[in-house]
């Protein structure tokens, strides 16, 4: 056997791979492992650049300090018979004796054991900056420098860890040293099987005096400790805590740091806590891609969908970059199954079930070592896409424990976030992903989600139509992601009489904040008919009464009008047929307004006014001005149409006056708009671009996208000789708007367009 091939023989032997070896030298790209492989087998003998790493790489990594005499020989025979390194020095022999003497104190050989990060570092300069800079003033205060680097699993933390270690290795120069307490690969154990802090200390003050006799109790261990590095600047990691009661007693004199590393919450006197996140680009613009395109610069322009997809968490971008520059797949390939089954293929090929190369097993660590009820609680939790606040929390989880403790110590070990601004808590993708897996009542979880989030939009529509419109939006805005998801649920259960009560309710709660919130034409439409079959399959008349209306709204907005009407009139047969004077009222209005863009003005004028007679009748103020309100802007419409703008401008600014009474901000916008029309049709030109401006701010302030492109493009059409510049900036909104919902009016309005156009050219 030659000498370098020894070297291959204890990394086997140590069960190191050479792809892990050619990390700890900072090897990278597709060529590291054949780099590595060259030099075993002596091809291309490593330089002395890399000396101090093999020092390290043989004693710790290998764990040649076991087998001294084998570290001693292969030195001399691999790195100065066949490479023509120097010979050790004595102080540099990591397990010799050094003759250096400080403030009187004896200090063998300085271990500096950490090593770099086993991956180019990229994507936490914040991060590392606050840290070093907190090493550096508790060294100035002569302050103990402790401080712990919490999150989830796969985030980053042992590597951020070792990038400190060589940021700040001048500030310690008598050595660094790191322990794996292995709390997390022993989770499932009880407490007093896992490393216990006698253990610890003894294996730190073995590896800083070999062969010591050290104190039997730990009263006395922890002093003997305390001595040992009084004196010294050294810095120890104690790498993957499980809890507090691991590392309390590790606590250094002045003048030493230690670096904690947890997915819990550790709670040391005068410890500073660093809590580590994803790489998004909101916080880490460009971190992301960064890491992927260091591993694997063919990933090219791929490199954002890749990371978002990798949910931003540092394990999944390095296991994907990885699988990338190792094996044959391209960006493309992998980019299709990640969309397919994400966490089946965020696995190394070497060794899939090392937590170090396994998103899954990463995940698996964290989830193992909470209790039945807690992984419970995470199963349930799964079903929320994103961000839920306390209250959703608590109608959706079915545990025994107190809501507020549970989240409590799902926060504590990182397997949930808590946004402090919003007072949201939050699962990261790829936890909500792996836990939904595991999730053995699905239907039953989401069902109660889907019903949490139908009462909170029937809060916001309530406060929409109450006179707080504006509150009702943000609220809807806030929630829409779980709505969604909820009124998703029930269509894809309908049948089933939950789900049916869903769809009814869903649809028929959301009538106002719905026409502004979602697609006329993709969404709108099959919303209403699921709400209208569902009251069919429940026998429900009043609620199919109303699936009508909300049915012949969208075919209104994308210009089917005659479908339209169709909807309204089988509605106002229901609500004759029931009695429900209020509902015959809302679907003569609407038939007015219907009738108006098919040009029967008569009718539309007829119907208008007997839905204002109707609701002269109703009960209730509010309903009366509404409805009023409501003829009035069909009135206005209809007289100009018919050349009556003086009659119109009389009709619009009644309206006006009474949306303001009652409060409807969408109202009023509509009211703004008829009376600037009136105002242009009588020559009035400055009232009426005043007023169309106020219409459009009003309209933008809402997100109505019908009133902002109708009064976009009448005021464009005002400003064409002016400022033909802006007008056509005014009129394709409109045009925009009209794409989208592929309205047969929008040939018309791009042959308008072009004209505008041409002239300006």
């Amino acid at each position: 056997m030659s000498a370098t091939s020894r070297l291959s023989r204890v990394r086997i032997e140590a069960g190191v791979t050479q792809d892990q070896a050619a990390a700890h030298f900072g090897l990278t790209g597709r060529s590291r492992r054949e780099t590595f492989g060259k030099w075993e087998r002596g091809q291309e003998p490593s330089s002395e650049k890399h000396r101090a790493a093999w020092i390290s790489y043989l004693w710790d990594r290998l764990q040649l300090r076991s087998r001294p005499a084998v570290f001693e020989s292969i030195w001399r025979d691999v790195m100065v018979g066949e490479w023509r390194f120097l010979p050790l020095e004595p102080d540099e022999h990591p397990g010799g004796q050094s003759t250096d003497r400080r403030d009187g104190i004896a200090a063998r050989v300085r271990p500096f054991e950490i090593l770099p990060p086993s991956h180019p570092f990229v994507g936490r300069e914040r991060e590392t900056a606050s840290i070093v800079s907190y090493l550096d003033q508790a060294a100035s205060a002569q302050r103990v420098a402790l401080c712990a680097l919490r999150g989830m699993g796969g985030v980053g933390k042992t590597e951020l860890a070792r990038e400190i270690a060589q940021k700040v290795r001048d500030r310690f120069p008598d050595g660094q040293l790191q322990i794996d307490l292995l709390g997390e690969e022993h989770a499932h154990q009880l407490s007093e099987q896992l490393l216990t802090p006698m253990q610890i200390l003894r294996s730190i003050i073995e590896r800083i005096e070999p062969g010591v006799q050290a104190p039997a109790g730990i009263v006395e261990l922890s002093a003997y400790y305390r001595s040992v590095l009084h004196g010294r600047r050294l810095l120890i990691l104690a790498d993957n805590a499980r809890d507090t009661k691991q590392v309390e007693l590790l606590k250094p004199p002045v003048g030493c740091a230690l670096i904690v590393t947890s997915r819990h919450h550790i709670h040391v006197v005068g410890m500073k806590t660093f809590v580590l996140d994803v790489l998004d680009p909101a916080s880490h613009p460009g971190a992301a891609e960064a890491i992927l395109l260091e591993i694997c610069p063919e990933i090219g322009p791929r490199a954002a969908e890749l990371a978002r997809l990798c949910a931003y968490l540092p394990l999944a971008l390095r296991v994907c970059a990885s699988l990338l520059a190792e094996t044959s797949r391209d960006p493309e390939t992998l980019i299709a199954e990640l969309h397919s089954e994400r966490l089946l293929h965020m696995q190394a090929p070497e060794s899939p079930q090392e937590p170090a190369y396994s998103v899954v097993a990463s995940l698996a660590l964290s989830y193992n070592s909470l209790g039945p009820e807690l992984q419970q609680a995470m199963q349930q939790l799964s079903v929320f896409p994103t961000r839920f606040d306390r209250a959703a929390a608590a109608a959706v989880l079915e545990v025994t424990t107190p809501i507020e403790q549970t989240l409590e110590k799902l926060y504590m070990r990182s397997m949930v976030d808590y946004h402090r601004d919003s007072g949201r808590y939050a699962l990261h993708d790829l936890v909500r992903e792996f836990c939904l897996k595991r999730l053995t009542d699905l239907d039953g979880v989401r069902l109660r989600h889907a019903q949490h989030y139908l009462a909170i939009a029937r809060t916001a529509e309530k406060l929409y139509i109450s006179g707080q419109p504006l509150e009702g939006l943000a609220l809807f805005d806030l929630e829409q992601t779980h709505i969604d998801a909820g009124w998703e649920w029930a269509r894809q259960h309908a049948g089933s009489a939950a789900a049916d009560d869903l769809l009814i309710h869903f649809d028929g709660t959301l009538f106002y904040i719905g026409d502004l919130r979602y697609d006329s034409r993709t969404e709108r439409i099959w919303q209403a008919e699921a709400m209208r079959d569902a009251a069919t399959r429940q026998g429900r008349r009043y609620e199919l009464m109303l699936s009508y209306n909300n049915l012949a709204v969208p075919f209104f907005r994308t210009g089917d009008y005659r479908e339209a009407i169709s909807a309204f009139e089988a509605g106002l047969a229901l609500a004759r047929e029931l009695g429900d004077a209020m509902q015959e009222g809302n679907f003569l209005n609407n038939l007015g307004f219907a009738l108006i863009k098919t040009g029967e003005l008569d009718k539309a004028i007829e119907y208008s006014k007997a839905r204002i007679a109707v609701a002269a009748h109703l009960s209730e103020r509010r309903a009366v001005l509404r409805a009023e309100a409501a003829g009035m802007a069909n009135l206005a419409d209809a007289y100009l149409r018919r050349g009556d703008a003086e009659l119109s401008l009389a009709c619009a600014q009644r309206g006006h006056e009474l949306t303001v009474e009652y409060g409807d901000r969408r109202g009023q916008c509509t009211a703004l708009g008829n009376m600037a029309s009136a105002y242009r049709d009588l020559g009035q030109r400055e009232l009426a671009i005043q007023f169309f401006g106020e219409a459009i701010a009003l309209a933008e302030e809402l997100k109505d996208m019908e009133e902002l492109s109708e009064s976009s493009w009448k005021l464009g059409q005002m400003l064409a000789d002016r400022e033909p510049t802006r007008a056509l900036a005014l009129m394709s909104v409109r045009i925009e708007h009209l794409e989208a919902l592929k309205h047969p009016d929008l040939l018309q309005h791009q042959a308008e367009f072009k004209e505008l156009c041409d002239r300006m050219t």
